[in-house]
């Protein structure tokens, strides 16, 4: 069912505007595994650059990962990511990611959860300090102060949904977690991707006093609401979903990985907010990435991608396959 992972052509693909014929990526793009074309039947490039690949997780004995050590789901991923350059603004600092997830497998994938996870190590990674913002679907890392790398005003990073498998921005559920506290087996995994504690427990916005599927969702800089003050190496999973995937069905996630930076204080926060506000609108406009159509290529797949080393995504589901 699956290709060998040894094939030369299984690769990361990338192109920019002054690709051509003659360019190896250019030439050798994969269209018969799905690589997006234009209208015109040449490699699809988007920006400054475009970078391709596709893997699955169809091999058991590489499924060695503690938190998701389960029989393969049979799912294939394809990610198109891309960077504008030679402009200022938000759309600077951004890459823009598209993952169509297609089900191979000879079952429904039921109530699954698609999770972007991010280890934002904002320079010294000890000092980081995570948060959520329900409203712009969105999980961010920013410093507990100062940075030794990046000085008195360190950047803040931040992944959001652009279009999610149902065709709306909303994110299902935005958790945070220290790295010594992360999920330690695969129902631990699927707990965090529905906003749950990694046991299973609802967590309390400790503002409010009341659940929350959004972890450490009030203002920083206002200093409002439920806000993580604990410096630490922290992870984020922002997550999609649920949704039930046939066999042969696809779906994808579109999202927008953003980096921000003030000359002072707080304005890296103010900005990133304002920067994902603006990407937002502009996708939901399908001004970019892309349009909806190109989710999935139109030449249809004859082969299968190489299975993944390390997994970009968490992919959870109500029954584990055994």
């Amino acid at each position: 069912m699956w290709d060998d992972p040894d094939d030369p052509r299984f690769r990361v693909f990338s192109i920019d505007s002054s690709s051509g014929p003659g360019n190896a990526d250019y030439d050798e793009w994969p269209i018969l595994d799905g690589a997006p074309v234009d209208p015109e039947g040449r490699p699809l490039q988007v920006g400054a650059r475009t970078t391709w690949s596709c893997f699955h997780d169809g091999v058991p004995e590489r499924h060695t990962n503690f938190a998701g050590n389960t029989a393969p789901l049979e799912l294939q991923i394809r990610q198109l990511s891309h960077a504008y350059g030679g402009m200022t603004g938000p759309l600077s600092r951004a890459i823009l990611v598209r993952w169509d997830v297609e089900n191979r497998s000879p079952h429904t994938v039921e109530e699954a959860f698609i999770g972007v996870w991010m280890d934002g190590d904002l320079g010294d990674s000890s000092d980081d300090l995570a948060g959520s913002n329900p409203t712009l679907g969105m999980s961010f890392v920013r410093n507990a102060g100062p940075d030794e790398i990046y000085g008195e005003v360190p950047p803040v990073v931040a992944v959001a949904v652009l279009r999610g498998p149902s065709g709306g921005q909303d994110a299902y559920a935005a958790v945070d977690y220290e790295i010594l506290r992360g999920p330690a087996t695969a129902l631990e995994s699927y707990n965090l991707l529905r906003g749950l504690s990694r046991f299973g427990d609802a967590q309390i916005d400790s503002a409010t006093g009341l659940p929350t599927r959004f972890w450490h969702s009030g203002d920083p800089v206002a200093g409002e609401g439920w806000i993580d003050e604990t410096g630490g190496d922290k992870r984020t999973l922002l997550s999609v979903g649920p949704f039930d995937l046939s066999t042969g069905a696809h779906e994808s996630l579109d999202a927008v990985l953003i980096i921000e930076t003030g000359p002072e204080g707080d304005e890296a926060q103010q900005r990133l907010k304002a920067a994902v506000g603006l990407v937002r609108a502009l996708s939901a406009k399908e001004v970019f990435p892309l349009p909806r159509e190109w989710a999935v290529q139109a030449v249809p797949s004859v082969s299968s991608c190489p299975e993944s080393d390390s997994a970009v995504f968490i992919y959870g589901s109500s029954r584990f396959p055994v």
